[in-house]
This record gives C-alpha cells, structure tokens and sequence, in this order.
C-alpha cells in the first residue's frame, strides 16, 4: 500500500516539495531488482492503519503524518501536519498512532512536530514562514489572526495580535488570470488586497509580507519582522536545536 510522501499527497495533503520516489508498505521483502524510484518500507501494520484513497490502499491519515514526521526534514512533515490537521486529524490522534510504535526512530522529532502542527496554515509557504520563526526561538505566532475593521473581520496568515504584527505570504498565482479559478481577475484581486490592506492598517496592525524570494535570506526576513516586537522579545530569544535550517 502507499505510503508516506506518497501517501499525503493521496490523501489530499499539501507537501513541501514533490517525493522523487514513491514509497510503499509491503509484507514481503524486497528483491534485487527493485525499481529505482520505488522506495519499499517493511513494517506490520494493524488493520486500524489501513485506509482507502482516491480508490486505492494507502496507510490511514493519522498513520501517514506520523510516518512523514519521523522520516522527513521537520519543515516537510510539519507541512503534512498542519495540512492533515486542517483536513480533520485530530491531535490526539496523532500522538496515540505515534505511541503505538514507541522506540522506532525518528520518535522525538515526530512528536515535536505533531506539537508544533496547526490547522490554521493554508499554504506549505505559511508553514515555512511559521518554521523560521519558531526555529529562532521567537513566540510561536497565531494563524488566521483575526484582524476587526472598519470594512469587517479579516485575517492574516500569521501574526501577533499582542504587538499588532500581521503578517502575510504573498504567492504570484492570485495575481495571475485565471491563477486561482476559472474567471479569476488578477485586476480586481488586486484592488481587494489593496482596500483590505487599508482597513487592516487603520485598525492599527502593521502588516509584513513574506515571498518566496525571502528563503534566499532568512536572516534579513527575520531581522524585517522582529523590528516590530518588544526589543526584549528579541533579546530573549533562542535559537530552537531542534529545528535544522531549510
């Protein structure tokens, strides 16, 4: 059955980057002449770990997001994460699937990342954003901050709502024709953003954006965001061990 990587992406989870290889359970040990871009995973699996989708056997949700967290970078299973916790995973179950299988490797890792998972995320970009500034140590960020206007409630990506920091990742597709759905206007998203932008900063909240072009400097990206908390916020702030650079 599918699993892992490939798994997720059957199960409707966003991922970080595509999986070169596709990765399988099977009870049966592999022979020499196993296909280079299969990867074959040997373990017993319970029928509660078992499940259906888009018509084929794949491990469950919960199963899958344990796996990815102990066997992928933090940053890659933690994207599976929140994707899975937005989809309807619950947490708890995640820790219970996790601690069927005490003593396999990767067990630390998976936990944080469990820990660290949120369903407010909407994008891999999001996450990544989270994960720089959780990997610095800073205080973990709200998702969806809920900003009141003049012109409604809107949300943020990320922020904090203590320091009125919104924070925002901008991706191209939306300002794209047809980027978003069929009959998308690039023009009229654009004047969207704009007057909703507005009302956000008459409420008081600042807003950063974050692109992808900020993963070629961290460092300046997370300089940009901090200037807007308490110096001894920054101050106190340590780098988390835990979690590897991207």
């Amino acid at each position: 059955m599918f699993s892992h990587a490939s798994a997720a992406l059957l199960h409707g989870c966003c991922v970080w980057q595509n999986p070169r290889e596709t990765h399988v359970y099977q009870r049966y040990r592999a022979s020499g002449h196993a296909s280079a871009d299969v990867r074959r995973h040997s373990w017993t699996l319970s029928p509660d770990d078992v499940a259906d989708a888009a018509g084929l056997p794949v491990t469950t949700l919960e199963r899958t997001v344990v796996d990815c967290a102990r066997a992928m970078h933090p940053l890659e299973g933690l994207v599976i994460a929140d994707s899975a916790l937005a989809a309807g995973a619950e947490r708890d179950a995640l820790l219970d699937v996790l601690e069927a299988g005490a003593g396999h490797r990767g067990a630390r890792r998976a936990r944080l990342v469990i820990e660290l998972a949120d369903a407010g995320a909407q994008s891999a970009w999001e996450t990544w954003t989270r994960y720089e500034l959780l990997r610095a140590g800073l205080p973990r960020p709200s998702t969806q901050m809920p900003v009141e206007t003049g012109r409604g409630l809107f949300h943020t990506d990320l922020g904090y709502e203590q320091w009125a920091l919104g924070i925002e990742f901008d991706g191209q597709v939306k300002y794209r024709p047809d980027g978003v759905r069929p009959g998308h206007d690039p023009a009229q998203e654009y004047l969207r953003e704009k007057a909703r932008a507005e009302a956000i900063r008459r409420a008081g909240v600042t807003i950063e954006h974050v692109t992808a072009a900020d993963k070629r400097d961290v460092r300046a990206l997370l300089a940009r965001l901090t200037s807007h908390l308490p110096p001894e916020v920054v101050r106190a702030a340590r780098p988390d061990s835990r979690l590897p650079p991207t």
